[in-house]
């Protein structure tokens, strides 16, 4: 035998020895940890409330029980895509349509693998199981959305102003008393950077407030913007914009068709006018839901990284308790969220976030993919260690719960499509969130 060879082997079985250890260690933790009703730490004592709440207990942002007990989030998101047909019925044919079933299950698998809590996207009846996050949807500009579901709104319109009452109004109807719910979010990545949303759509923001028609709420504010900015001078409307027009209703007729959106004028007026957009629409949403509940955290629309200026999370900022961020690749890039923090100075939770890993059944799966289950376990290690070494991060979401299709791309979660555990992974994550709670329960978390 080689001599590297046999040093490779070595390497090998102690790294399976610790891993073995690790798993004994996180087992005796699971029986003797101390945690209040809601998965709270005892041993991390905060201010009870009526519902949680965000504190900053010993220099760290963490979740805190209406115990009064700290606690660091780690959930799984979409655990309602169970009833998602493709690429089986899996709801029927191993649940019997029966949520009962699937949710026991859910929550043994959960609790088991070191899961506290739950995100958004789940049934109803989870809730009353686990603690977790509710949504709601009033815009329909997510990035993944195709381009005929995708649309913006006139959000200074209050015809548009009363449709997001109406969904703030069904989330928080959906909470009700239950202690359980932890929060809120608004939309699901949206859509701010003007230049990808062009590059991506044909359009974006401004493009859509261009071309409204004339007698419009927003076309209407956006010329009283151009007037302001450009001091009432019709004649420097015109040369930035490249239209001709002898009165200022006949800019609100203009569609702008003949403006170059890549001139350097134009791009600074429109980043001005895209903060009164994220201005009025964070005014509206956050408004709306600190009036129907202002007893809940508020942790608005959940931002892909890159995709959102500064200055739009500036004017969420006044109208949350955190931000949610869903950051891609399998591999952290921690810079990425201490410029974020740097910007809003709140707590910042991992809000959907995952890697795959190949099978031969599913060669082409969704977010990055890695060789194989111990690579992705490996980097969900890497990647909680690093992320919530900073006092700042509430906690880290993974997408998804049950494996399911989109053509011949897989969503992988922690389960098969037949609802089998992926057992090597779940090892992994297993071992990870039990050493996490545990130094989060002895104060060793931070940096």
């Amino acid at each position: 035998m080689k001599r590297v060879h046999f040093v490779s082997l070595i390497i090998l079985f102690a790294n399976q020895l610790i891993f073995a250890q690790k798993s004994m260690d996180n087992k005796t933790f699971q029986d003797s940890i101390a945690v209040d009703s809601y998965g709270g730490v005892l041993s991390i004592k905060g201010t009870p409330n009526k519902y949680f709440t965000i504190q900053q207990i010993n220099g760290r942002y963490c979740f805190v029980t209406p115990e009064g007990h700290g606690m660091l989030a780690l959930g799984v998101t979409h655990l309602g895509a169970v009833q998602e047909i493709v690429p089986n019925n899996i709801f029927q044919t191993k649940y019997n349509s029966n949520w009962d079933t699937y949710n026991n299950e859910a929550e043994k698998n959960l609790r088991s693998w070191g899961f506290n809590s739950l995100s958004y996207h789940t049934n109803g009846d989870m809730y009353h199981k686990m603690p977790g996050m509710l949504a709601c949807y009033p815009i329909k500009n997510s990035q993944w959305k195709s381009d005929t579901a995708f649309s913006y709104e006139d959000v200074f319109d209050p015809a548009y102003h009363a449709v997001v009452e109406k969904h703030i109004e069904h989330m928080v109807n959906q909470a009700g008393n239950n202690k359980n719910i932890m929060g809120y979010y608004w939309n699901d990545i949206p859509q701010w950077s003007l230049d990808k949303t062009y590059k991506k759509r044909g359009t974006n923001w401004l493009t859509f407030y261009r071309e409204l028609p004339a007698n419009s709420t927003g076309k209407t504010m956006y010329v009283e913007f151009l007037k302001k900015q450009h001091r009432n001078n019709l004649e420097s409307v015109n040369s930035t914009y490249n239209i001709s027009v002898t009165n200022w209703d006949d800019v609100k007729s203009s569609s702008f068709s003949t403006t170059d959106r890549n001139k350097a004028s134009v791009k600074s007026d429109d980043e001005s006018f895209l903060r009164l957009i994220a201005r009025e629409f964070y005014r509206v949403l956050g408004t709306y839901t600190k009036e129907k509940d202002p007893n809940r955290l508020i942790l608005g629309e959940r931002y892909l990284f890159g995709d959102h200026p500064d200055y739009v999370l500036e004017e969420q900022n006044q109208w949350v308790d955190a931000i949610a961020f869903q950051p891609g690749g399998a591999h952290i890039n921690i810079a990425e969220f201490e410029q974020m923090y740097s910007v809003v100075k709140k707590p910042i939770m991992i809000c959907d976030h995952q890697r795959s890993f190949y099978t031969d059944d599913y060669p082409k799966t969704m977010w990055q993919q890695l060789p194989s289950q111990e690579e992705a376990g490996k980097s969900y290690n890497d990647y909680l260690n690093a992320a919530l070494k900073k006092p700042y991060i509430l906690g880290y979401n993974r997408c998804q719960y049950i494996s399911r299709g989109a053509g011949d791309v897989l969503k992988q979660g922690l389960l098969d499509i037949n609802g089998n555990p992926y057992e090597t992974i779940v090892e992994y994550m297993t071992i990870t969130n039990k050493d996490l709670l545990k130094r989060f329960s002895n104060g060793t978390l931070s940096e």
